[in-house]
């Protein structure tokens, strides 16, 4: 069913390369049962939409369990100051307690 889902979100990428959530959906699925692969697509993500916020602390989570610790800093960072620029208090918290998590 996985492999269904990622062909699903694939085909309609194509059809409207423009809608962060279903690279967002894409790079979660992947994150499910590939992890590596799941970090170029959250990267592309990221570079095409940065004002995607739910993208930086699943992106973060992805790079921790790949063993890239600094790289997840990063993008935290720059989450945590996103969601302050967007008045996201709740998601800035969440993005603040997994760095300073990060940095213990």
């Amino acid at each position: 069913m996985p492999a269904d889902r990622v062909q699903m979100l694939k085909s309609l990428i194509q059809e409207d390369p423009n809608d962060p959530f279903l690279h967002y959906g894409l790079a979660m699925e992947e994150a499910k049962a590939a992890p590596q692969n799941a970090l170029s697509l959250f990267d592309h993500l990221l570079a095409k939409f940065p004002d995607y916020l739910p993208a930086y602390y699943q992106f973060a989570l992805v790079l921790v369990d790949c063993g890239q610790i600094l790289k997840a800093i990063e993008v935290l960072q720059s989450g945590v100051q996103l969601a302050k620029s967007q008045g996201e208090l709740k998601t800035m918290g969440e993005l603040q307690t997994l760095l300073d998590q990060l940095n213990d």
